[in-house]
């Protein structure tokens, strides 16, 4: 009799440490989980931040690029300073009547 009940506490203190380590690993899986969680937000943060950096750098330098052409072509123009986005525009409506 004693030995049966002895075999039953041993069994449920087994199953108690058992059910007690799943739990263990469970939060630790939970906290990993969060931490890869909190470094995948921070890589798409990064990594949309170097993306808008890049596309802003491409599109200032075109403008740059723009800018230079008609710096040439109007060197003695005032207007071009004083209308830098219109004279663009003419510009870009320009070059389109002439490659068409």
């Amino acid at each position: 009799m004693f030995h049966v009940l002895f075999d039953v506490v041993c069994t449920l203190k087994k199953c108690y440490l058992c059910l007690k380590d799943k739990k263990k690993q469970k939060k630790i899986k939970k906290k990993k989980v969060k931490k890869n969680k909190k470094k995948l937000v921070l890589q798409q943060l990064v990594g949309f931040t170097f993306q808008s950096l890049i596309y802003y750098i491409v599109g200032r330098g075109q403008f740059i690029f723009k800018l230079a052409i008609l710096n040439f072509f109007f060197l003695n123009s005032s207007t071009f300073f004083l209308f830098p986005d219109l004279i663009i525009q003419n510009f870009n409506m320009h070059t389109l009547h002439m490659h068409t």
